[in-house]
């Protein structure tokens, strides 16, 4: 009879202290030491138990040889495995996980997370597969529930596809969000590349044009703002019309940022979706030189805002609280007034670029023009390209006129202006 000192080590299998530990090679090299369980129960080392170990041991070094051996169904709570089993399914992370995963790991201004927001709520419902006969777009598999390493670019596509009335930036704007989530994951070493990168699917698209009011136009609106509305919703249109402010500016226009005595407002802050932004749309800030008109709205305003000490334009129907955005003021005010007087509709931001082709118009220089606006001289010129030109093209046609004719004796005799 084998004493239990007898049977210390088989094979493959040794004591240790009161379990027993198997060993052994896969087939790429890898040593492994695993300890004995059955059940999940850690085997004392008696020499019935020493032997089964033994079997075991020969049961996976046969299946290795064979190239069928499967870790996780011999010690489906191993470490390793476990270990194993999460960086799988790390891997077969689906296309909604990823784009919560990035969209996480991201901070941003209030209009930049809405944006991102938006385009992660596109992805995760947006269907994977146009629909054939018989099927809508509604039948079809989400792409939002396509793991990360499965997705393709025939899926990206059918995605935008159902969503094709949406404009060029738009459509631009979600692929951006869905590429970088997916370089995240490449990042994270989930998978070694995506169908987005380089791939011809985005939209080209018009940056659209300015499209101003005559100065007749603005004053029949500014003129009808007055005899319909409250004075400060009236005051604060014509201020945008001769200020020329972006929308997030005019909103976050406060009476710390206005010097009556100079007649100047400093831009350095906005509110953007009922959010104060200490910073500019181009992260400059700038001094705004009054025409006595929006002095003059500026000082009656006072009444009003002032000795609250915050914005100068707020919002008559929020109690006295701060416009948060465009769209109140549209509907209630805007669209109503433009309907009254017949006039070709266009957005309240135009009142920016009526500003900036006034300016235009009335000869101010390039650069001073720029700064008031808060562009580069390069944006402002290519923005308003058209503008420069007009009322100054028969000048300009004059100038050459005059050149052409200081003509030499031989050139009048000849007849050519070389």
């Amino acid at each position: 009879m084998k004493t239990e000192t007898s049977i210390k080590s088989l094979p493959g299998v040794e004591k240790r202290g009161n379990s027993i530990r198997i060993s052994f090679t896969t087939r790429n090299g890898t040593r492994h030491k695993k300890t004995y369980k059955l059940d999940g129960i850690v085997m004392a080392p008696t020499g019935p138990n020493m032997k089964a170990a033994m079997r075991l041991v020969q049961e996976i070094k046969s299946e290795i040889k064979l190239g069928v051996f499967d870790m996780s169904r011999h010690f489906p709570d191993d470490v390793e495995v476990l270990a194993a089993a999460q960086a799988e399914q790390a891997k077969r992370r689906t296309v909604a996980q990823q784009l919560d995963i990035w969209r996480s790991s991201l901070i941003v201004a209030p209009s930049t997370a809405e944006g991102y927001d938006t385009a992660v709520r596109f992805w995760k419902k947006a269907p994977a597969a146009a629909p054939l006969e018989g099927q809508t777009w509604q039948d079809m598999p989400l792409i939002g529930e396509v793991p990360i390493d499965a997705l393709v670019l025939s899926q990206v596509k059918a995605a935008l596809a159902s969503k094709a009335h949406r404009s060029g930036k738009t459509t631009n704007n979600y692929i951006s969000v869905l590429k970088q989530a997916l370089d995240l994951a490449v990042g994270d070493r989930l998978i070694p590349d995506h169908p987005v990168v380089g791939k011809p699917v985005r939209r080209t698209w018009q940056a659209g044009t300015p499209d101003p009011f005559s100065k007749a136009e603005a004053s029949l609106i500014v003129a009808n703002m007055w005899s319909h509305y409250p004075p400060q919703v009236a005051a604060m249109c014509e201020f945008w019309f001769l200020t020329g402010l972006r929308t997030s500016e005019l909103h976050g226009l406060r009476w710390g940022s206005v010097d009556l005595r100079q007649g100047t407002i400093h831009i350095h802050e906005v509110m953007v979706r009922g959010k104060s932004k200490a910073t500019t749309k181009t992260n400059k800030d700038r001094q705004i030189k009054l025409p006595q008109r929006a002095l003059d709205l500026l000082k009656a305003q006072k009444a009003n805002t002032y000795l609250r000490g915050e914005h100068v334009w707020d919002d008559p129907r929020n109690d006295g609280g701060p416009w948060v955005d465009e769209r109140p003021f549209r509907r209630s005010y805007w669209t109503p007034t433009i309907k009254r007087l017949g006039i070709r509709y266009r957005k309240p931001y135009q009142c920016r670029h009526t500003n900036a082709t006034m300016r235009l118009m009335a000869g101010q220089r390039l650069g001073y023009a720029a700064q008031q606006m808060g562009h580069t001289v390069d944006m402002f010129v290519h923005t308003y390209t058209r503008w420069i030109n007009d009322g100054h093209s028969a000048l300009e046609d004059q100038k050459l006129e005059q050149f052409l004719a200081l003509e030499t004796p031989d050139q009048k005799a000849t007849g050519g202006i070389a």
